[in-house]
This record gives C-alpha cells, structure tokens and sequence, in this order.
C-alpha cells in the first residue's frame, strides 16, 4: 500500500511522541496476527485473566495500525504497576502518568498483533477511568508556551483531546468485535458525545473555514487545528459506523471527513522560506491561531510519516483520490529529505 517506506517507517516513534515518553511504534504496513473464534473478558477488572473462548465471532477488517510494534517495556520513561498497565513521562511535566492516550495506544498495538488479553486489559481500565461526559480525561496541566503568559494553548488538568477520544474509541470498538461484550461498544458510543460538542459548549469540535474540526487542544483563544489530532478522531468515528451503524457516527464522519477533504490544502505548504533546506511539497502541523504559533509549523519526518499513513488510511476508506496523490506527493519529499539527512 505505501510506495514511500521511508517517511511511513518515520512514524515508528509516534505512539510515544504522542503519550510524550519516546518509545517507539512500528511500520503499519504488516499483517495482524490470525485472530482466535473470540474472546471472553468474563469480568471488567483489570487486573483479572482473561480467557480464549471457543464461540465463532468474526472481527471487524481493521487495517493493522501505526501502533502495531508498539510494546512499552519498564525504562527510564515507562513504569508498569502491578496490574500491568503502563504509565509514562509526560514531556510538558517531566513527571509519570497513566495517560489514556498511551494505555488506548498500547491496546491497539496489542490488538494488531493478535495479543488480545492485552487489548481487552487495556479496554477495561479505560471503561473504569470513562467521565460522565463520555470523555477520557487528562490529568496533567500541557502548554506549549513557555510560560502561562505568554501565546499559545493552555489547558489545566483535567482536560480532554480528539487524539485521546480517537485512539479510545478505536480501541474499545476493536474490542467489542472480539468479545461481543455490549460494555465496550456502549463506552465508544458514549465517547462520541465530547466529539459532537463545541469547545464552548465543553466538547472537542473546534471550526476551520466554517467546518468542524475535531481539536486536539482545546484551548477556547488556541484551538491550533492539529492535523494528525483531528483525523485520529475523524477515523475513529468511522471505526463505530461501520462496526455499530451508529447515526451520530455515521453524521460526524460525514462533515468530518469533508472538513478534511475540503482543507487538506490548508496543511500543505509549497514554498518554505524559513527553511529553504525542506523538499517541497511539504507539510505543516497546525494552524496559526491569533498569533500563534509566529510563524509555519513545519513537521519533522516523525509526524510527516503519522499524516501520509493516515491519509493512505482515509483513501481506504473513501477512495477520494486526494488523499492518495497527497500522500504520494508527500512521501517523495519525505524520502529526498531523509535520503539527504541519512548518515
């Protein structure tokens, strides 16, 4: 599927760039492991054996994910407790979390690879740890400024995010289809409700040309637009469709996914003044916002891998042709920037 490996295998840290510790997540682009008739979690705890069951149930056809090698091993950024869930450094605080961001992301690498005890530990401790308002919470302060006075987003714990949101919900989805378990689904169906919200109105859709955009942060005055943020919820959103036939998904997906049809343009940048050393077409990883950031944040090849595989993904799943020459335009540039930057 993608022609240009060199900016997709940049991806292969994403998982902890996301979840702020610098693990590592591997090439998408690799079989799941043979998926067993199903599985029986026989009980939510977390810390309780789950079990293989014997009851044919197919899964839903998930493409293999950009967190398929992602396995979080005890180090200097990663803790495991007793119950073995993860928690990582968390790079605005330099202090340990058990962020749902990372266990979801830890699930979904289980779940490509066929280890669904994983999966299913991960999905329940996610049910526990569920707002009322169908959210996942984000129990650290995150800014990207310097300091609370100065431009750029500010959010005080707790918070939600649409990457966050996403890789829940795409999760608990992946888990419903093994184990028919109605806890999962009902969660992920919950979880939309933040996504059909606005900011002002405490949900996670912020508005780019007049269209929605799900935010990543969602700070009122800095709603930056993240690229890879917005389309993680975006396919999520399509993972309950198709799996459930839900109508509040079926109606996000549908004015998401035009949203980011229609402003694709908006994140590509064809001259790049500030750094002349960069191929062109290149991409950028947020919008200005009243000011911020100053000037183009251009991506570096980690994300630029994240936003071509998911734009491979979205051609998957809808079969518009811009994704698929966007990301084919982009990874020639990816792969001549990293051709000339290898050692």
């Amino acid at each position: 599927m993608f022609k240009h490996s060199m900016a997709i295998a940049a991806a292969a840290a994403l998982a902890c760039a996301l979840s702020a510790c610098g693990g590592s997540a591997g090439d998408a682009n690799t079989a799941a492991s043979t998926q067993p008739a199903t599985i029986n979690p026989t009980t939510h705890e977390v810390c309780a054996p789950q079990h293989a069951a014997n009851t044919a149930n197919a899964a839903a056809p998930f493409m293999p994910s950009i967190f398929q090698s992602h396995k979080l091993e005890p180090g200097p950024v990663v803790h495991i407790d007793d119950c073995g869930i993860p928690s990582v450094i968390i790079w605005s605080t330099g202090e340990f979390n058990q962020s749902p961001t990372t266990i979801a992301q830890w699930g979904i690498g289980a779940y490509d690879r066929g280890e669904y005890a994983t999966a299913i530990k991960a999905a329940n401790w996610l049910l526990a740890h569920q707002s009322e308002n169908g959210g996942w919470p984000l129990t650290f302060n995150h800014t990207n400024a310097p300091d609370f006075a100065a431009k750029g987003y500010h959010l005080a714990a707790p918070w939600y995010s649409s990457v966050t949101q996403g890789n829940v919900i795409s999760l608990l989805t992946r888990v419903y289809t093994i184990t028919n378990d109605d806890a999962y689904r009902d969660a992920a169906l919950r979880g939309l409700d933040i996504l059909g919200k606005s900011i002002a109105e405490g949900g996670l859709q912020g508005s780019l040309n007049g269209m929605i955009w799900f935010e990543e942060t969602p700070d009122p005055a800095y709603p930056n637009h993240i690229f890879n943020g917005s389309v993680f919820a975006l396919l999520a959103v399509h993972d309950v469709y198709q799996v459930t036939g839900s109508e509040a998904a079926k109606s996000l997906w549908d004015n998401g996914e035009a949203s980011v049809r229609a402003n694709i343009n908006e994140f590509i940048v064809w001259n790049a003044p500030e750094d002349p050393t960069l191929p062109i077409p290149w991409m950028i990883y947020d919008k200005q916002v009243n000011g911020y950031p100053a000037k183009p944040n251009y991506v570096g090849t980690l994300f630029g891998g994240v936003h071509i595989k998911q734009l491979y993904e979205l051609y998957d799943r809808t079969g518009e042709a811009i994704y698929r020459l966007t990301a084919e335009s982009l990874g020639r540039s990816y792969d001549q920037y990293m051709l000339g930057h290898a050692q």
